[in-house]
C-alpha cells in the first residue's frame, strides 16, 4: 500500500499542481515595434495570394511572433490605417493578443477609406508616448505605398527629428507587374474588379515612395516577400530596459508530492512484515533441557 501510495505522488508531482499566488516581477529588455498594416481596398489585390492584406498578415506571424531570434522581450504594437488610424494593440510583451488582433484585420478594420500614410505614421508615433527614451523605437509600414493624402515622407522625418523614432517601410505587392492589377469589388467576390466612373481601378506598388520615406525616417525598405532581412537588422539592435511587468503566479507545489513519496519510499523497507520462512523456529523444552 505503501508503495502504491508513493507511485501516486511521483505522478501527482509530475503533474504540476499549483495552488496560492505570488506576485512575480520580469525585467522587459528589448526594441519597441509598432506594425502599422494598409487595410485598405486596394490591399484586397491579388498579385499575392490569397491577397496582399492577407500575405502580410502571414508574414508578420511568421516572421515576428513564430521566428525565435525576434519574439524574445521586444514589445509590439499593433495599428490598422486606412483613410484613418485604428489603434488594435498598445506596445506590449502579450505576442498572442497581438496575433490574435493581427489575424482579425480586415477591410474595414479602419473607419474610413483611402490611404493616409502621414496619418498612420503619426498615429503610431503617439504609442511610443510611454516609452522610455532611450528605447530603440521602429515603425514596421506594411502598404503598397499608394497614398491619396500625401506628406509620408515629411511625417517620417517629423518622427524621427522629433522622438527619435525609426520608419522601415515594407512594399506589398508585385513589383514586377509594370500596369498593376485589378482591384476586387469586395473581399468575398474576387472576380468582380472594383469601378470607378465606370472604370476599372488598377493598383500598382509604389516601392520608390516607400524608399523615400524609409530614407526620411533612417530606416530601410523591403518588399514583404524579403521580410526577413529587416527582422534580422531589427532583431541585432541595441536592446534597453522597457519596464517591469507584474504578474500573479500560481505556486508550484509538486514538491510536497514528491517528499512524500520520498518518506514513504524510506519507511516501506522498515516495516516490511517478514514471510513465514524468515521467522525462526520455536525452541522446546525439551531442546532447552538437553542444550543445557
Amino acid at each position: 500500500g505503501m508503495l502504491v501510495v508513493a507511485v501516486l505522488m511521483i505522478a501527482a508531482g509530475i503533474i504540476g499542481p499549483r495552488w496560492g499566488m505570488y506576485l512575480q516581477k520580469q525585467n522587459v529588455r528589448g526594441v519597441d515595434v509598432v506594425v502599422a498594416v494598409d487595410v485598405s481596398r486596394s490591399m484586397l489585390a491579388r498579385d499575392l495570394e490569397p491577397s496582399r492584406l492577407e500575405f502580410a498578415k502571414r508574414v508578420i506571424r511568421q516572421q515576428l511572433i513564430e521566428r525565435a531570434v525576434f519574439r524574445r522581450a521586444n514589445r509590439l504594437g499593433l495599428l490598422a490605417f486606412a483613410g484613418s488610424t485604428s489603434v488594435k494593440v498598445p506596445l506590449t510583451t502579450d505576442h498572442l493578443a497581438f496575433q490574435n488582433k493581427l489575424d482579425a484585420l480586415q477591410l474595414g478594420s479602419a473607419p474610413r477609406g483611402g490611404t493616409a500614410i502621414a496619418q498612420a505614421i503619426r498615429r503610431a508615433s503617439g504609442l511610443f508616448a510611454k516609452s522610455p527614451e532611450e528605447a530603440t523605437k521602429i515603425i514596421l509600414l506594411f502598404t503598397d505605398g499608394e497614398d491619396h493624402e500625401g506628406g509620408p515622407v515629411d511625417a517620417a522625418a517629423e518622427a524621427l527629428a522629433d522622438f527619435g523614432i525609426r520608419t522601415f517601410t515594407v512594399g506589398v505587392g508585385d513589383s514586377t507587374r509594370t500596369v498593376g492589377v485589378q482591384v476586387p469589388a469586395s473581399a468575398n467576390n474576387a472576380g468582380k474588379p472594383l469601378l470607378y466612373d465606370e472604370q476599372i481601378v488598377f493598383s500598382k506598388l509604389d516601392a520608390e515612395t516607400l524608399r523615400q520615406v524609409a530614407d526620411a525616417g533612417r530606416g530601410s525598405y523591403a518588399a514583404v516577400q524579403d521580410f526577413h532581412r529587416l527582422v534580422d537588422a531589427l532583431a541585432a539592435m541595441k536592446k534597453t530596459h522597457l519596464s517591469t511587468d507584474e504578474r500573479n503566479v500560481h505556486k508550484p507545489r509538486f514538491q510536497w508530492f514528491l517528499v512524500i513519496a520520498l518518506l514513504l519510499l524510506t519507511i516501506e523497507p522498515m516495516i516490511r512484515e517478514r514471510g513465514p520462512e524468515e521467522a525462526a523456529a520455536p525452541t522446546r523444552v525439551w531442546q532447552q533441557e538437553f542444550s543445557s
